[in-house]
Order: structure tokens, then C-alpha cells, then sequence
């Protein structure tokens, strides 16, 4: 006999057992509603498992476990009643539904309504659906208008309780205002227990809803019976979708992970072996420990397992049992995704981006995120990945990063984990040796999650600002930084502007003087974070040195700024924080050496190359002009910039649109105005211009950084040249379209937009960053540069046209 719980919100009154039964895809009931075609149980499993085992061994193993219980068990399969109807009132029966005929979730009445008929019919009127969850939070539609849908439902007499899926801990807060909540359900085991899945245990926990854990043995992978990749049949799930987490390693790719959380699972089975259990039933104990109110509900179509499963109900962990396991957890970190979507898919990829703009009166405004025609299948698979990722910091965390102005440590252990901040770095280091525009779509993703350049700059130096590292570096230097960066164990920073010398880098006087197998550092830097390593260039020839080249004079290191405890300053440097408009959680800070010692190793390459190296990467060409080198040069960070700032532009519509849709003013949406559906209209065309300009510059940087190119001559890049004007009109023109949303999200909320409740202020503060730097807008524009430079029709040297055009200007350097 297993102890019981009662459910949560309008099921309170309902007692089942203390661990469930999960049976997703081994049922047609769950995601039947994906088409009108009927599936068998053997037609779903055959698209699933190498060997589709039979409704009898499925049904065996569940009458087995309810049996073992003796108490109600919640069940999510709709067959096995047909056949076993003295089992009906022995079970609660949990079914998700609202995915429509073309594969996107969507909870309007409508499709609700036809998705709870379709289930019903497949009951036949065996059994009466218990809880009906939302296979996933709808876009489109409010969480209150949803669970509003729901109700209407309930007053029909389709099913009886409401229950959610994959929703973080605001939603389910939101959506219980509007009616209580019977169940969500989530993914929580010992390698899923991410911040966000603690605060939904949390705030379940605080509104009496009762948390449906599924997959609470990680896929099987918990249960020890795993041991090697080939334990896994071929064509199982967790081959054939390529799931992180279950690939074996190949050179320390940051997808293959097999060995690696192997490791936590050894652990486990030790700690089990002490208590006389097996590592699932310890799994399934630790899950139950994290509430009265959280479930676990395994699956299996075995017996033994079944039995074994619900055995775990009666095993109680100690303070010591805890404690050991935790340590555990702590010790070894899960590396890889949970799940990744690749092409073979279920889930259409672009079922969320859906839009509405229309100057009809009685139509709603829509908009929820950037319409994906264009990507490549990379970018589409890398923005689908931080999609997943971020889905586990809403906007209350961004919120409170901002408010308390705390670094975001969680989204940067996240991405390092998923092998993110090496995106562009080599792969035998770590890294996925992808280009700028995988990065592009990857900071613009987490950008528009809401996290906005905030959230981007948490890696965005990691990104760009290492390519000097690992391109000039000893092949030792290489192997002694980069899998620490890429891995997330270290951060770096930039440090290059100072506070007298801002484009006219050849200025700089931080010194860097040779004493034996040292450096000695005096000077100061600005707009610095704190990290554990620095890409510092300084000047190691004094500027009134004769017969030296100022581009000579530089040299370019990468020290460790902090002691070995990764946390205290090493002697001879300050770090002063400097207070922000915008961008809080992520600091910037002045910078000041004296004496502070580097050591000869951590220097990159040759003394006095520093400035070469520098521009080499970041400008791609060495000109005499200064000017031109700061205007065009870093162009992939000003590709990076521009993806930023459109996904701050897109969130910001995102959220201006979705509230013209539910503010009603004199008894009507004020999005059915068209003051207000014209402004929100041309920002979405100003954004979608800006996408083309982004990338666009981004594939003409991959492409010419690669020399591969499978487009005709006349649409190539031409030149460096045109690669600068390219990047520089996306940046600018990105920018000022995403502040344009940002402004304009402002005063689509009124009043409340002068607030910070609904983020969009946030956002007006932090669009002013990619406006201002690397370079400002101001600095981009001149036509005199941009255009000569982009469209000059003689072939004069680029020296000429510069000087031409820096004269325009009246800039010192350009007078002769």
C-alpha cells in the first residue's frame, strides 16, 4: 500500500497514489489531436521505438501498477479503460490537448473544444476526463484568456479540472488568478532541476497546485541500466532525435555528453547500492522529496519496472540521505540540452511566429516573434536550442537582475553547458566552430526572449572578443584557456578603451614595461566586467618613440585578473563600478592598473603586435587611415549588435501588440484604433528590413572569413570594403528600428508603459546601447564615409577616398 496526496486547486477532494504513471507517447490519446486521422497505439509506437510493444504488455503493466497501489493512480491513457473498465474509478485520468490540426499549440475555444471532442470520442464513454492540460502555453492568446477558454469548457461538461504544461512559474501564478489550477506538469529529475523549475515547484507549491513531474528517470537514463550508447536500441527516441544529453563524445564536441553524465549516474547507484535500492527508485525518492505536492509519474510497459517504480513511494530519504545527494548534484553539472528539435521534428518550427496587422476594425493585433523564412537550417536549429534555454528566465528574473543589479550567473552556467559560448571557437577546444551568423541568431534569440541586451551581454564579449585569443595564441595558450572559457568555468572581458581615448585607439597610454619574465601594467581602462581574464592591449613603445610605427607600439595580452578563488582581485588592479542607464545585471567598470603583473606567457604573439592582431581580427584590413579602421572595423561585433537589438525590437512589439489586444477602453481593444495599428505595423516592417541587413552582413562576413561562396560573383561581398558598409548599415539601421519599437511599446501601454510592470521601459533604457556603441550612430552615418566607401565608382585607393572623405569631416587625421 503506497501513501497518497491529495490534488491540487479544484481537485483537492481527489486522493491518488504518491507516484503516477506516465505513458506520453505510448498512448494516442495525448497528442491525437495533431491530425484527424486516428492512430492505433501500435501506429504511434512504431513512429517511437525499434519494436512497438503490444496493448496487452502496456495495459499488463499498468493494471500491475495500480494493483501495487492500492489507492487511485493518475493515468494518462485512454484505451486501456475500453478494455479494463473495473479500473475506471481506480484511476485519474490526465490528458494534454490543444494542439491544432497543423501541429501548433493553440488554446482558442475552438480548438479547444475540437480537441476535447476528438479524445472523448477515443474514450467511447469508458471514462470521464479527469484533467485536461494545455499541451503547452499558446503564444497567441493571453494565459487569461486561455484558462477563460477552458472554463467554458468545464460548464459544458467536457472534462472537470484544469491542468498546465511547461510553464514557468508567472504563468501558472496568472493563470490560477483566473481559475484554480489542478495540475502542471513539468520535466523535474535529478540532471532537470534547473532555477525555473524550482520556482514553479515553489509557486505551485503556494497556490495548492499539484506539479506532474514526467520524465523523473531522465529518459531511463537514471535508472542505471544505461551504461553505453549501444544500450540504447537504434531508432529509439533518444538516438533518432539526437538528444544531447545521451550522445557519446566525439573531440569534446559540447553535444556529446554520454560519458560525462554517466558519471552522475554512478554516483547514484553507489548512494542507491548503501540504501538497498536502485538508482530509478532513488531518483523517483529524491523527486517525491522536493514536496508533498510534486508527482512523479514514470513510465514503463514493463511489470518488474511498474512494480519497481511504485515501490519507491514507501522510501522515506533522511537529512543525510539528502545532503549525500545533493552533493552529488553539485558535484557533477548535466551537460547538454534536454531535448533539442532538429528536422524530423514533430512540432512545426515555425508554429509560434505567427502575426496579425490589419486595419480592419474588428480584427486583432498579433504579434509573437520573428518570422523565420530566410534562416538557414542552423540558424533556425541554434535559435529553436536558446528558444529552450531561455524559457527558464521569464521577465520577472530579468526584472529583479535589473533591480538588484546581480549578474545573471544562471543563463551564463546554461549556455556554458550547452557548449553556447564557444559557439565560434574550434571544435577540438570545445566549441562549434559555426559562424558569425549562428552567433548573430543566437544573441538576437536570447535578446528578444525578454532577457534584452542585458540577457545578450552576459556572453557577447566571450563571442567576439576572443577571436585575437584563439587566432594569434600558441597552440599551448590555446589549450590552457579556451575549453575554460567555452566550458564556462572562466569568464573575459574587454579591455581596450580607455577613459581619454575612445576611437583613436592608437593613443591609448596604458603602459605594459618588460621586467624579466614580466610584465608591469599602469594605467586605467573603462566599460570593463569582471571576469577572471582579460584581452587587455597596452602599450609597450612609447607613442614619442622615433623611427616606430604607432600601430607598432601596441602588444596584446590575456591575464588572469583574479586569484585562483576565482572571486578576489589580484593585487595591482581596481575595479570601480560605473552606474548605467540600462543593462544593470550585467556590469561596466573603470579599470586601474599599478604595477600589476603579467606574466610573459600570457602575452599574444610578438611585442608590438598587439595592434595588428587586433585590427587583423576585428577589422580584417590594414589600412594608413585610422578612421576607417574604427568605422569598419569589429564587424562581427556590430553583426552581433544588430541581432541584439532586433530581438529587444521584436520583444518589445511582442509586447506592445499583445497589450492593444487586451486593453479595452470605451468597451473595445484600443489595437482596433488605427493610431494605434499603424505605428505597431511600420515597426514590425522597420524590424524585418533590419533582419535582411543583419544577416545579409552576417553571411557576407561567414563568407568571406571562409572564402566559401555559393552565391553568383555580382551578389558576392566585392571587398573588406563592402563587408564594413554592410555591417555598419545593419547595425545602425537595427538599432534605430529596434528603438523605434521600444519607443513606441512605451506609449502603446500609456501610463502603465512609464511603469516597469510590463518590462517595456526596461527596454527603452537598454536600445540606447547599440545606438551609442561600438561606435555611434552619429560616427556611422556621414555619407561622406559610408557611401563613398560602399559606392565609389572609380578605382582610386581607399586611401584616397578616406581622405577625401575624413576631410569632409574636418577630423584631425584627415587634414593634409
Amino acid at each position: 500500500m503506497v501513501s497518497t496526496v491529495a490534488l491540487g486547486g479544484t481537485a483537492s477532494n481527489i486522493e491518488i497514489s504518491k507516484i503516477g504513471h506516465g505513458l506520453m507517447m505510448m498512448t494516442c490519446v495525448c497528442y491525437s489531436d495533431f491530425s484527424d486521422k486516428r492512430l492505433s497505439l501500435n501506429d504511434v509506437l512504431d513512429r517511437w521505438v525499434p519494436e512497438p510493444i503490444s496493448d496487452e504488455q502496456a495495459f499488463e503493466a499498468i493494471k500491475q501498477g495500480i494493483d501495487a497501489a492500492g489507492a487511485k493512480v493518475l493515468l494518462n491513457s485512454a484505451r486501456f479503460y475500453k478494455k479494463y473498465p473495473e479500473y475506471v474509478d481506480r484511476t485519474v485520468l490526465c490528458v494534454k490537448g490543444g494542439v491544432s490540426p497543423t501541429g501548433s499549440f493553440d488554446s482558442s475555444l475552438e480548438n479547444l473544444r475540437r480537441s476535447i471532442d476528438n479524445i472523448n470520442a477515443k474514450l467511447e464513454n469508458t471514462k470521464r476526463v479527469d484533467i485536461f492540460e494545455s499541451a503547452r502555453v499558446d503564444s497567441n492568446l493571453s494565459i487569461e484568456e486561455a484558462i477563460k477558454n477552458f472554463k467554458v469548457l468545464i460548464g459544458e461538461g467536457k472534462f472537470d479540472h484544469i491542468g498546465l504544461n511547461e510553464c514557468n512559474a508567472e504563468t501558472l501564478r496568472r493563470a490560477n488568478a483566473v481559475h484554480p489550477i489542478a495540475t502542471v506538469e513539468i520535466e523535474v529529475s535529478p540532471w532537470s532541476y534547473e532555477e525555473e523549475t524550482r520556482k514553479v515547484i515553489a509557486t505551485a507549491n503556494e497556490l495548492n497546485v499539484t506539479v506532474l513531474a514526467y520524465s523523473p528517470l531522465g529518459r531511463g537514463f537514471l535508472t542505471g541500466q544505461i551504461t553505453k550508447v549501444e544500450d540504447i536500441p537504434e531508432g529509439d527516441i533518444r538516438r533518432l532525435y539526437k538528444f544531447p544529453r545521451f550522445l557519446p563524445e566525439v573531440d569534446d564536441h559540447p553535444y556529446y555528453n554520454f560519458n560525462h553524465n554517466l558519471q552522475l549516474v554512478e554516483c547514484l547507484k553507489d548512494l542507491a547500492s548503501k540504501r538497498g535500492v536502485t538508482a530509478g527508485q532513488l531518483s523517483l525518492a529524491w523527486v517525491r522529496s522536493l514536496g508533498n505536492h510534486v508527482i512523479p509519474i514514470p513510465g514503463s510497459s514493463k511489470n518488474t519496472r511498474t512494480l519497481e517504480n511504485m515501490a519507491a513511494s514507501d522510501i522515506i530519504l533522511t537529512a543525510e540521505d539528502q545532503e549525500e545527494i545533493n552533493a552529488v548534484l553539485n558535484k557533477f553539472s548535466v551537460k547538454g540540452e534536454s531535448f533539442k528539435f532538429l528536422e524530423t521534428g514533430c512540432l512545426s518550427r515555425r508554429q509560434n511566429y505567427g502575426r496579425l496587422f490589419s486595419t480592419s476594425l474588428g480584427v486583432d493585433l498579433r504579434y509573437d516573434g520573428m518570422d523565420t523564412d530566410g534562416l538557414s537550417e542552423s540558424q533556425i536549429q541554434v535559435r529553436e536550442a536558446i528558444i529552450e534555454i531561455c524559457k527558464q528566465f521569464p521577465d520577472d528574473y530579468w526584472m529583479e537582475k535589473e533591480k538588484t543589479e546581480t549578474y545573471p550567473h544562471d543563463l551564463h552556467r546554461e549556455l556554458a553547458k550547452g557548449g553556447w559560448i564557444g559557439i565560434c571557437m574550434p571544435e577540438k577546444y570545445g566549441g562549434s566552430n559555426l559562424g558569425i551568423s549562428e552567433a548573430t541568431i543566437m544573441l538576437q534569440t536570447i535578446s528578444e526572449s525578454g532577457g534584452g541586451i542585458m540577457a545578450a551581454q552576459t556572453i557577447h564579449a566571450n563571442v567576439y572578443a576572443m577571436q585575437p585569443v584563439w587566432t594569434f595564441a600558441t597552440e599551448q595558450q590555446r589549450k590552457r584557456w579556451l575549453p575554460k572559457i567555452i566550458s564556462g568555468e572562466e569568464r573575459a572581458c574587454f579591455a581596450v578603451t580607455e577613459p581619454n581615448s575612445g576611437l583613436d585607439t592608437l593613443s591609448l597610454q596604458t603602459r605594459a614595461e618588460r621586467k624579466g619574465d614580466k610584465y608591469i601594467i599602469n594605467g586605467s581602462k573603462i566599460s570593463a566586467q569582471v571576469a577572471q581574464r582579460m584581452v587587455l592591449l597596452a602599450r609597450t613603445t612609447p607613442q614619442e618613440t622615433s623611427g616606430v610605427k604607432p600601430s607598432q607600439c601596441l602588444s596584446l595580452f590575456f591575464p588572469r585578473i583574479k586569484e585562483d578563488d576565482g572571486v578576489t582581485l589580484r593585487k595591482g588592479i581596481e575595479m570601480r563600478k560605473i552606474r548605467k542607464m540600462g543593462g544593470r545585471g550585467v556590469d561596466s567598470n573603470e579599470i586601474f592598473f599599478d604595477d600589476f603583473e603579467v606574466p610573459v606567457e600570457d602575452l599574444i604573439g610578438e611585442e608590438g603586435n598587439g595592434f595588428k592582431q587586433f585590427d587583423l581580427i576585428f577589422s580584417g584590413l590594414l589600412c594608413l587611415i585610422w578612421f576607417y579602421r574604427i568605422l569598419h572595423g569589429m564587424n562581427a561585433e556590430r553583426c552581433l549588435l544588430a541581432g541584439e537589438s532586433l530581438g529587444l525590437g521584436y520583444a518589445a512589439l511582442r509586447r506592445a501588440t499583445r497589450y492593444a489586444s487586451e486593453r479595452v477602453v470605451f468597451g473595445n481593444p484600443i489595437g482596433k484604433n488605427q493610431s494605434i495599428q499603424h505605428p505597431l505595423a511600420q515597426t514590425w516592417v522597420d524590424l524585418e528590413a533590419g533582419k535582411c541587413l543583419t544577416y545579409n552582413a552576417a553571411r557576407a562576413y561567414d563568407e568571406l572569413a571562409s572564402g566559401v561562396c555559393d552565391r553568383p560573383e555580382k551578389t558576392r561581398v566585392s571587398s573588406r570594403t563592402d563587408l564594413g558598409a554592410r555591417c555598419n548599415a545593419a547595425k545602425y539601421f537595427a538599432a534605430e528600428a529596434a528603438f523605434k519599437a521600444c519607443e513606441r511599446a512605451v506609449m502603446t501601454h500609456g501610463g502603465m508603459g512609464f511603469s516597469n510592470e510590463y518590462h517595456v521601459e526596461r527596454y527603452l533604457r537598454e536600445i540606447f546601447i547599440p545606438r551609442i556603441a561600438p561606435v555611434s550612430r552619429e560616427m556611422v552615418l556621414p555619407s561622406a564615409v559610408l557611401l563613398k566607401i560602399k559606392h565609389h565608382e572609380s578605382e582610386l585607393e581607399l586611401e584616397e577616398v578616406l581622405a577625401d572623405a575624413t576631410t569632409d569631416l574636418t577630423c584631425p587625421w584627415g587634414r593634409k
